[in-house]
């Protein structure tokens, strides 16, 4: 099996590259900015060439030489531990400073090697975050941070245990170079930049294994960050966020929900006839209530909406709900016929919203699980008189739980 080999500190993690998903894909230009030509001041050091000036120049007229203008080129190839936290003098991390390091490979004495790239700072960042909103850490910032902090090869950010020595999330980035001509650029319109491209894979294997809450809140910053939404989370403008509610609005609107019971919960003594969303009502009512003669309502699961599935590839099919950050692998079985040109997956269940099917909820936890809690808003739990508004007559909750005779 091949095998992806990631250097570090502390040692060498290893991960089938078999089990490891391209989650994600990103890069951002970075502008070369030259240092300044003289130094200034007063006294002898008036206007003394600064050499780094000099070798900038030397550089920027190499590059120019040998490759044509807008054309990326390689200057650190692709792997993987090229990404760190920023490390402070004592060799721990330094979670004031901001961004994060760009370094050479070097396992040993990290603290004291040079990065290329200092502080870089994550490009989209926006001041209101959707996941971990009140909290100000500084691995709680992109989830690029929360993946460095969750690096068992990294200094630990957090006092408390948070993560597990078997590493998630890699990332594999790497650093292209290229120089282009502009009006107002360096060096009579010429300017020299670097595109830092960064992939992230997850580990399918690994990232079902329990973490601690911090942790947890962590890979859900990732999940959260990276996983495909079905709304926009990019600021809009007022009339365009009004558009968008609207579409939602009418999406959500289906035709009402059969009648529970081919016989009606309409009660022989009561004048008034009750309208189908009133049977429905009280039918839930006397289902919470377990009433004689009432069967149980359905398992409680999550309303539409708050699943998805995702596609791992070889790793399977995933459940992922936004809310909590939770990922879950579904069981789903796949027939193939052994005659050619025939073969296909076979699920007699009906496809749901985002690709969640009936037989998939089955197998999900509920956020919420009331269906052992008796009673509801419109009745007491201990079985007292309650008047039901619904009806707008003189009918009880009372008087229906305690029907034994069959309803008509």
């Amino acid at each position: 099996m091949t095998r992806v080999t990631v250097g570090s500190a502390t040692g060498t993690i290893t991960a089938g590259e078999d089990t490891l998903f391209h989650l994600h894909s990103f890069t951002f230009q970075l502008a070369l900015v030259p240092p300044i030509s003289h130094f200034g001041g007063y006294g002898p050091n008036t206007g003394v060439v600064n050499e780094n000036r000099t070798r900038f120049d030397a550089l920027f007229e190499t590059v120019k030489t040998n490759f044509e203008p807008f054309k990326p080129f390689n200057l650190v190839e692709p792997t993987f531990d090229y990404l760190h936290i920023p490390l402070d003098r004592q060799g721990g991390a330094d979670t004031k400073l901001p961004g994060f390091h760009f370094l050479l490979p070097s396992r040993l004495k990290r603290q004291n090697v040079q990065p290329l790239i200092r502080n870089v700072i994550f490009p989209y960042t926006h001041t209101s975050k959707e996941w971990l909103s009140s909290s100000s850490a500084w691995d709680t910032k992109t989830w690029i941070h929360a993946t460095l902090a969750l690096n068992p090869g990294e200094p630990q950010t957090r006092k408390a245990n948070y993560r597990s020595e078997e590493q998630r999330v890699f990332l594999k980035s790497g650093i292209k170079a290229f120089w282009e001509s502009q009006e107002d650029g360096y060096a009579g319109g010429d300017s020299l930049s670097l595109v830092l491209t960064v992939d992230c894979f997850i580990d399918s294997q690994k990232v079902l294994d329990p973490l601690p809450s911090i942790g947890h809140d962590l890979m859900g910053l990732i999940y959260h960050s990276l996983f495909p939404s079905s709304s926009k989370t990019a600021p809009t403008t007022e009339s365009e966020s009004r558009a968008d509610s609207l579409r939602h609005f009418y999406a959500c609107l289906r035709p009402a929900p059969p009648v529970p019971y081919s016989r009606s919960v309409q009660p022989s003594n009561m004048p008034s006839k009750l309208l189908p969303f009133q049977n429905r009502t009280v039918a839930w009512l006397l289902q919470r209530e377990r009433a004689p003669g009432i069967e149980a309502g359905e398992v409680c699961k999550d309303p539409a909406g708050f699943w998805s599935t995702h596609d791992l590839e070889k790793s399977g099919h995933m459940a992922y709900r936004r809310l909590t950050g939770e990922l879950v692998k579904l069981d789903r079985q796949v027939v193939v016929s052994d005659r050619k040109g025939k073969g296909r997956a076979v699920d007699d269940s009906e496809a749901e919203e985002q690709g969640l099917r009936p037989k998939d909820r089955e197998f999900l936890p509920t956020l919420m699980d009331l269906s052992g809690v008796k009673g509801s808003m419109l009745c007491e739990e201990m079985g007292k008189l309650a008047i039901c508004p619904i009806c707008k007559e003189r009918l009880t909750i009372q008087g229906l739980a305690r029907q034994s005779k069959p309803l008509p």
